[in-house]
């Protein structure tokens, strides 16, 4: 099983199958978009910068889909890295389907004080909003998805049975080993008995867990599983 999208997708390598989708209607993503442009846009003016911009990851059927059928982004976008795998929309298309994560965008701002503007203007019962790349993009889920409730929903689904978001079956926490770098690794780190922060991790994340390992460039991951197993 694979968590994928911060949680809100599994998906089954076995069966190449999506066993869990948490997607966002579109009510929803107009609704926060539309919140996100009318709060940002006085604050954006004061600092000499123009709007935010949109994109939006959707679940297909197969892990052989076409890439630019699951990435769609609006025309102004700036991509966060390079890729041509993607689709082209005008915002009311971009909006129209449902979608899995929806991505803010602003080249110029780190992610973190676009954090800070967005965040407490979002509906917490519309969604969920976290980041995982310092610059500038925020990523929304539905609310409640966590890298945690996708592994919950993995491992339900593996064992047939139907579990809340923060009730991972048959795993006692103590036995678990958890990496993580970025603020969507949180509730995950948290959870598991030796989260351990990458050297490479925010402060928020390196406060949260008691262990800390080199960095992802350094081969942080393999330092301590190599010295356990």
């Amino acid at each position: 099983m694979c968590v994928c999208a911060n949680g809100a997708v599994v998906y089954d390598a076995a069966t190449d199958r999506i066993t869990y989708a948490a997607e966002l209607a579109p009510a929803v993503l107009r609704r926060v978009t539309r919140a996100i442009l009318e709060a940002t846009a006085a604050p954006l003016a004061r600092m000499g910068l123009g709007p935010v911009s949109f994109a939006v990851e959707r679940t297909g059927t197969s892990a052989f889909d076409r890439a630019s059928e699951l990435f769609a982004v609006e025309p102004a976008y700036p991509h966060a890295w390079d890729t041509d795998e993607h689709a082209v929309e005008t915002r009311d298309v971009l909006l129209s389907k449902p979608a899995v994560k929806l991505l803010v965008r602003h080249e110029n701002m780190l992610s973190a004080d676009m954090f800070e503007l967005v965040n407490p203007i979002v509906d917490p019962a519309d969604a969920h909003v976290t980041w995982s790349f310092h610059g500038g993009l925020l990523e929304v889920n539905v609310p409640g998805v966590t890298k945690l409730s996708g592994l919950a929903h993995a491992l339900g689904d593996a064992s047939g049975s139907d579990v809340g978001v923060d009730a991972v079956p048959d795993i006692d926490p103590a036995t678990v080993v958890a990496f993580g770098d970025m603020p969507n690794d949180l509730a995950m780190l948290r959870w598991a008995g030796h989260g351990f922060a990458m050297g490479n991790a925010v402060d928020e994340v390196a406060a949260a867990t008691d262990h800390q390992t080199a960095s992802n460039d350094e081969d942080g991951v393999a330092r301590v599983l190599e010295r356990w197993f």
